[in-house]
């Protein structure tokens, strides 16, 4: 039997197919739960699109969807859902979720906030970190266990050239506090070291965005 798990998402379409006579090259595999099967869907998903495929990955209320909001004017399609609720973006309902958002020639994909129950950093081993063009690393306020341990798994996967680690909420920072925050990040993820780019933003006056938008579309 063979699986060819779809979504239909801004004229992306793909359908859901089940026929033991025609080929492909996925063969449905057992997934241990519907989280990692949505990451294993995405990968497949992704392998037929065309343009960029931009990630936001961070823990949950890092600002991922708001900022995804302000990096396509709220025009992708399906506009994110935005919510302090943890868990507000969720893989682990059902297998027909959609995996990703479009915007112009660029496919976005707001990952679920990891370090939950629902989401556990350990299943994030199945985000398909290869399908990606680049990496936006959301943090917000200090830096926790569950950061490091996501951003360890890029690093040793050798994404580090795909990444820029973007610190939201920054509109309130001083020059103070942006000098103790870079000091704090390198601390733990030694960014400098691997030429990380890192840009402070804030969605609400919209600082930094220009410059991550260059960023994004830099070959």
């Amino acid at each position: 039997m063979w699986w060819i798990p779809a979504v239909a998402v801004g004229g992306f379409v793909a359908k859901k197919i089940i026929d033991s006579q025609k080929s492909t090259k996925h063969q449905y595999q057992y997934y241990p739960s519907t989280l990692e099967r949505n990451f294993n869907r995405l990968g497949y998903e992704l392998e037929h699109v065309d343009g960029s495929k931009i990630a936001l990955i961070g823990l949950p209320g890092a600002g991922k969807s708001t900022l995804l909001h302000s990096l396509t004017k709220g025009k992708c399609i399906p506009k994110p859902f935005i919510s302090q609720v943890t868990d507000a973006t969720d893989w682990t309902v059902n297998e027909e979720v959609p995996l990703f958002h479009t915007y112009k020639e660029t496919v976005f994909i707001d990952t679920p906030g990891y370090g939950t129950r629902k989401h556990p950093v350990s299943s994030y081993s199945y985000l398909p970190f290869y399908a990606f063009s680049k990496i936006i690393f959301v943090v917000r306020g200090k830096l926790r266990f569950e950061d490091q341990e996501l951003f360890d798994m890029l690093i040793l996967q050798g994404f580090e050239h795909k990444m820029i680690i973007c610190r939201s909420s920054s509109e309130t920072l001083t020059e103070e506090d942006i000098l103790e925050v870079k000091k704090d990040l390198n601390k733990h993820l030694k960014y400098k070291y691997k030429a990380i780019p890192l840009v402070f933003i804030s969605s609400r006056s919209g600082v930094g965005i220009s410059t991550l938008k260059e960023w994004i579309v830099q070959v």
